[in-house]
Parts: C-alpha cells; structure tokens; sequence
C-alpha cells in the first residue's frame, strides 16, 4: 500500500465531503486498492449516500473490510489546508516518478538528435515546472486571527503524560554507561503495557514498539530483555529488527531499510539507540544532522509515528546546561521538541554502589512547562524508581522549592541555614541564577548589601 495514497483516501474516508478535492485527481493513484478505493467513494458519494463507513466501502470495491480500515487506521483529522499539501506532494511526486521512467526510455534519443520539441520527457519537464509555477501564483497564504481560531485542530495526544506525545521526537542524551538504553527499553514497556512510567500517566498504544538499536550486543540485549520484559501482556508487539550496524540514515540505503521496517510493522513509537551510529561517520552526525530530521520529519507526518532516540553528551561540559551538553545540540535542538538528560549526582555523599545506581533525570521540552527534575535508582529488575536522595545533597529546584515556601522571596543567609554542604548550595544556586529559575537581587542598608533571592515572575 502506498502511505501517501493512503494518508489521503484515509482522510476522506473519514470526512468524505473532502472529496470534491480530489474527484478529478483519479490518475494520481498508482495502487491499484487506491484506486478500487477512489472508485467506490466516487460511486457511494454520487448517490448522496448519507454515511460512509468501512463495510459499505468493501461492498462497493470488492475488498476486504480489513483492507478498508487501514486505509483510515491511524489517520487523524487534518486542516483542509494540510489535506491540499498531501495532495499537491502527491502529484509532484507522480510527475517526478513519470520524469524518471520516460528519462530512462528517451536516453538514446537524446542521444541521437532527435527534435525535443516531441520529448516526453521535456513535456513532463514542463508539467513539473508549471505546477510549481502554479503554487508561487497563489503566494504565502495568511488568516486572520479569528479564522486561525476557527480550525478544528487536533490536540497534543500525550504517550506519557506530559513529558512524550504521538507524533513527537525526543532526545535522551547522557554520558556513557549511566543507563540510557535501560531507560529507553522501560518506555517501551510502559507504552506497551500502560503501566505509569515514573508516576507519570502512560497512554496505552496498541501498535508496536519498533527498537533499532545498534550498539548492544545482541546478547546482552537478550538478556535485559528477558528481565524487562518478563510475564508482561503484550511483549509481542516490541520488534527488534535483526542486528544491522550499516543503517546509516544520510545514504538512501539505510533510509529505505527503515522505511521498509515502518511499512511492514507499522509503529507507534520508534526508538534509536544510539543516534550517531546511524550516521557514515561521526563528522557527519553532528555537522550535517538534516537527512536525519529530515527522513524523520516526513516518517512522524506520514506514519503518525513518535521517534524517542539516544545520544551522547560531549565531552567538555563547562558552563553547559540541560540539551546544550548534547553532542551537537545547536543543530539537533533545533529539530526535537523535547530532550531528557540523564546525568550522575555528584554531591550526594552515596557509597560507590549506590552511587552507580543513581541518576538524576531533567527534562526540557517546547510543548510543557519546566519540571522539576528526577532522582531515579536502578533496581534489580533494570527498572529505574524515582528515589530520595540524603538530605546534603542540593540542586537548583532545592532551592526554588524553598523560596516558594518562603512567599516569593528570602535572604540567602536565611536560606544557608537550611542546608549543611555550603559548596553544593553556592553551585545549585548559580544553576537556578543561570537556568533563570531565580533572581539575585542585592539591597542596599546600613549594615551592607545583603542578597536576596527571588522567584523569577513566573509558574514554576
């Protein structure tokens, strides 16, 4: 089945009054079950028939109902807008694949003079040109603030509530060994199952959980698997792709095996561990990142899919904070709408076990508002818990969570009072000065200038 005949036959199957778009469009359908599909939606919406569903559709194609329903599985509502670029990427599409064909079967010609004025080929040419014309004639197209209102959008449907939502892509970024790929794989089972993911809400997806990892030996991923994974409902839809350490998504190659992989299993979520392995080399991963986004982009618009992928931090960390401690984050935050650090805690006085075990988990995304971030321990069953850290440990929202106490507002030597480790206060609170969770506001008396710390003028 061709994903983009059915994102749009899908579309009007659910709302057929958008067929009038493409009722003179037959000849953009290649399928040949997009076509028995475009037939029977003509015939049925001719008679004025009142209600469309699947089954009068199979009835009237000569398909299965099953066959049907993924025409429109997966489809959400879409503006009339976004329905008319679906179209227009299809016919230009159609028109290049026509160029391409006709360009192979003309190559001697050209070759041996014939007038080009009868060249197939040129006269697709035309047709690619002229349909591009045709779009920069409408010009960039503006609505008032009434209509914008207007439209009938589909809300943000959240996977894990509100940290991770369909139709998303997210960075988990974190130094080696700290346990990224265990969490990756606890998500996974979270979706699949439902079961909260750290107390947060998990949204229950039927479709599979596609993990393209290619840094794990496949024998150690068997045997997280096995402990992950154990006696839970649904362990089916989790597919591991056979081990493959050349997909490399800046070469057609490795973006046509991916694909394949989507067309075939048909995910809600994909996970990729780690992204630079997916790249020809290093260099490449974090100078030139837009094939990747790219490929993904289009995979996230098409499939109505969400990409949650793993990434290394860089290795001088000075002066960073959250995503930008990402190796090359300037170009991949730009693409992602959120990004989870995992990172050690260095200041919590925790013997060497322990200390292995801990993490701390931070989030910033563009679709919610700032958390306050995790202290997580691994467990025996490779399963993170948030934890209590010793009471010598601080971090920036220790101390916004006692400012809020205070009203707003407090004196830091009041503040200091509250906590035993001077060195880890001083730290945590230039972090919150510098994430501008907080202000430092010196006032003048006569004894000097005490400092004051204060709530930036905003929710926290």
């Amino acid at each position: 089945m061709d994903e983009k005949e059915r994102i749009i036959l899908g579309q009007v199957i659910k709302r057929p009054e958008l067929f009038s778009l493409i009722k003179n469009s037959k000849g953009l359908f290649k399928n040949e079950k997009s076509r028995r599909v475009f037939n029977a939606l003509e015939s049925l919406i001719s008679k004025d028939s009142s209600h469309i569903d699947e089954f009068l559709l199979a009835e009237a194609s000569g398909l299965k109902a099953e066959e049907i329903i993924n025409f429109s599985e997966g489809v959400h509502r879409i503006p009339e807008e976004n329905f008319a670029e679906h179209l227009r990427r299809l016919e230009q599409r159609n028109f290049a694949e026509e160029f391409f064909q006709e360009s192979e079967k003309q190559k001697k010609i050209f070759l041996k003079g014939i007038d080009p004025d009868f060249n197939p080929v040129l006269q697709i040419a035309e047709k690619i040109k002229q349909s591009s014309i045709d779009i920069e004639k409408k010009g960039p197209r503006a609505e008032t603030l009434q209509e914008f209102l207007a439209h009938d959008l589909p809300k943000r449907q959240p996977l894990i509530n509100p940290l991770f939502g369909l139709q998303e892509m997210t960075m988990l970024h974190g130094r080696p060994k700290i346990g990224k790929s265990l969490l990756t794989l606890q998500i996974a089972r979270s979706v699949i199952t439902g079961e909260a993911f750290l107390g947060f809400e998990v949204y229950k997806q039927e479709r599979p959980i596609l993990i393209i990892q290619v840094e794990i030996a496949q024998g150690l991923m068997q045997e997280r698997a096995r402990k992950i994974f154990k006696d839970i409902a649904g362990s089916e839809k989790i597919i591991i792709p056979f081990q493959n350490r050349n997909i490399f998504i800046d070469q057609k190659s490795g973006r046509k095996h991916i694909s394949h992989l989507i067309e075939d299993y048909k995910p809600a979520l994909v996970i990729l561990d780690p992204y630079l392995k997916f790249f020809t080399d290093e260099e490449t991963a974090f100078k030139n990142p837009k094939p990747f986004f790219d490929f993904w982009q289009e995979q996230i618009e098409i499939n109505v899919l969400s990409l949650f992928f793993v990434h290394h931090d860089a290795k001088f960390q000075e002066g960073k904070i959250g995503g930008q401690k990402a190796l090359g984050a300037t170009s991949i935050n730009a693409s992602t709408d959120s990004n989870w650090n995992i990172e050690r805690i260095l200041d919590t006085g925790l013997d060497p076990v322990e200390f292995l075990r801990t993490a701390r988990l931070s989030f910033e995304s563009r679709n919610w508002q700032n958390m306050k971030p995790l202290d997580i321990r691994l467990n025996d069953n490779l399963a993170f818990e948030v934890t209590a850290l010793p009471k010598g440990s601080v971090n920036e929202w220790d101390i916004v969570e006692d400012i809020k106490k205070a009203g707003g507002q407090i004196e830091q030597k009041e503040l200091i009072k509250h906590y035993s480790n001077m060195r880890a206060f001083y730290q945590a609170k230039t972090k919150a000065i510098e994430t501008e969770l907080i202000d430092e506001v010196k006032l003048e008396n006569i004894k000097g200038r005490p400092v004051m710390l204060m709530l930036k003028n905003r929710e926290i």
